[in-house]
């Protein structure tokens, strides 16, 4: 492709695709005067892996386990967990070589999101997966006990 009328030493392209691309540049005076071309420069515009079809978490007693679609060898992992679904504040962030994942289940109520995403070995990353919720439930009276414990001890503190 043929660009002309670049008038600073910065130009931006859309490629069409992945693939090898080579490009070379030459000067244009005012008056149309044509300095040599430059030699010939490549590079690589590498598609990144795709996102792992993944699993729902499963949740046990203790534990959270998190299967995905194994992407190929020398593949890995990079797994997130957070409290909200734009994963804005990430509470758990691990790399790992393997297709899935066990964690500790966390000891706060309330719902958390997961997702992963594949890395290459040269460390091209591919999209998160979209996000996947589980829920903590808690005693509901762990809380209220809570509170009513650090009433009593404030009022026996004060008679």
């Amino acid at each position: 492709k043929n660009i002309q009328g670049i008038t600073g030493s910065r130009q931006s392209i859309d490629l069409e695709e992945y693939g090898v691309y080579y490009f070379r540049v030459c000067a244009i005076a005012e008056d149309d005067f044509k300095g040599l071309w430059s030699d010939a420069i490549f590079f690589s515009c590498v598609e990144p892996p795709k996102a792992p079809e993944a699993e729902a978490p499963v949740v046990d007693k203790k534990s959270i386990a998190l299967r995905w679609q194994d992407m190929g060898p020398d593949m890995t992992y990079l797994f997130q967990m957070a409290k909200d679904p734009l994963f804005k504040e990430v509470l758990l962030e691990k790399t790992t070589d393997v297709a899935d994942i066990h964690f500790d289940k966390p000891k706060k109520g309330g719902t958390y999101y997961v997702r992963v995403r594949a890395v290459d070995p040269a460390g091209y990353e591919g999209q998160f997966t979209p996000a996947q919720a589980f829920e903590i439930k808690t005693f509901p009276y762990a809380e209220a006990g809570a509170i009513v414990t650090w009433i009593i001890g404030a009022l026996i503190i004060i008679l």
